[in-house]
């Protein structure tokens, strides 16, 4: 038996796609007090859990991906997604194919941990590195660091010569360069001082 959320019994249920011959009263909700089960369509109990084999839609009845959302104009916001779980609350996508990874956008819990409270990050999940994070209230980014202490900080490999930042012209060829030692480089990828400018004749200053 189905009930709405004002208890109202539907009349009946098709089996493979699962329909009512009546309808759902705006604003109101599915309870399911026995199994339903079809090809696109299971639920089972009152929690009323589903899974879906086909195109689901939500605001449309023409989904083209596995799952649509389409809202009205005045829908600012499509989804909210709430978790009171001390570490953060979080939304993960993942590609299983060969050198896929696991990708985490969340907003950290009072855990501090992957990030301070409040923040949003950007985390690979697969090797558990914290690849960028937004601080709340000043705004700070942080890249590869998840307290910058900066409009945006950029947190070094933890090698001397590495690529801490750097600047290209149009065809990728670097321009400015700054090692995880601080050596600042223009025209040269490998600053040998904390100011190395190169051209025409090679000038360490």
């Amino acid at each position: 038996t189905v009930y709405d959320s004002i208890g109202k019994n539907f009349d009946s249920i098709t089996a493979n796609n699962v329909s009512f011959t009546k309808s759902l009263p705006v604003g109101s909700n599915l309870t399911v007090t026995e199994n339903i089960t079809g090809s696109y369509f299971t639920a089972s109990g009152s929690t009323a859990t589903s899974t879906f084999a086909g195109y689901v839609g939500i605001g449309t009845t023409n989904p083209a991906q596995r799952l649509v959302v389409q809202g009205a104009s005045t829908d600012a916001v499509l989804a909210n997604f709430v978790s009171a779980n001390t570490f953060y609350s979080g939304i993960q996508l993942s590609n299983s194919n060969v050198g896929g990874i696991e990708w985490v956008l969340g907003s950290s819990g009072t855990a501090d941990n992957p990030a301070p409270v409040g923040s949003f990050f950007i985390r690979d999940g697969t090797n558990n590195v914290n690849t960028l994070a937004i601080q709340k209230l000043t705004g700070n980014v942080g890249i590869a660091s998840t307290s910058p202490n900066a409009r945006l900080s950029v947190k070094g490999a933890g090698t001397t010569t590495g690529v801490n930042f750097q600047t290209t012209n149009s065809s990728d060829s670097p321009l400015f360069t700054i090692l995880d030692s601080g050596n600042v480089g223009i025209g040269t990828t490998s600053p040998g001082a904390k100011l190395h400018a190169y051209s025409s004749s090679d000038v360490a200053m």
